[in-house]
């Protein structure tokens, strides 16, 4: 059941081994933690947030709006990577606004309406993958 769930709310944005996501931290080797820091981490991402895990808003000059993870910026673009892990490049001369955010990208309340035997199984399954990511 912690497969499943780890599928369902963490693959789009997490890898794990060689599976998932690129918009979060990799989760490859988060099984080395105590199961009671892995909690923490999904009950409150914004704890102890990387700053290259941040959420970036822009805003272009032509009314869009976007938001995800800073993943470059150079002189001439800045390139963001939201939330379904798809990459937005944006040439700076049409950036009218372009801010970082004091909150982790993944939400907050992400394991609220599962119950306890599901949020254990999550922890269970993440606990157990030590450094392959492969319970």
């Amino acid at each position: 059941r912690g497969r499943e769930l780890y599928t369902l709310l963490c693959a789009q944005c997490h890898k794990l081994g060689t599976e998932g996501g690129a918009v979060g931290p990799e989760l490859t080797g988060v099984g080395s933690r105590a199961p009671e820091e892995i909690l923490i981490e999904i009950v409150d991402p914004n704890r102890s947030l990387e700053a290259n895990y941040r959420a970036w808003s822009l805003e272009t000059k032509d009314g869009r709006n976007l938001s995800g993870r800073l993943d470059s910026e150079d002189q001439s673009s800045v390139e963001l990577l939201d939330v379904s892990g798809q990459r937005h490049v944006v040439p700076r001369n049409q950036i009218a606004v372009l801010e970082a955010g004091d909150l982790s990208l993944m939400p907050v309340g992400l394991i609220d309406d599962l119950s306890d035997a599901d949020v254990a199984s999550l922890v269970r399954f993440l606990s157990a993958s030590k450094e392959t990511g492969h319970p």
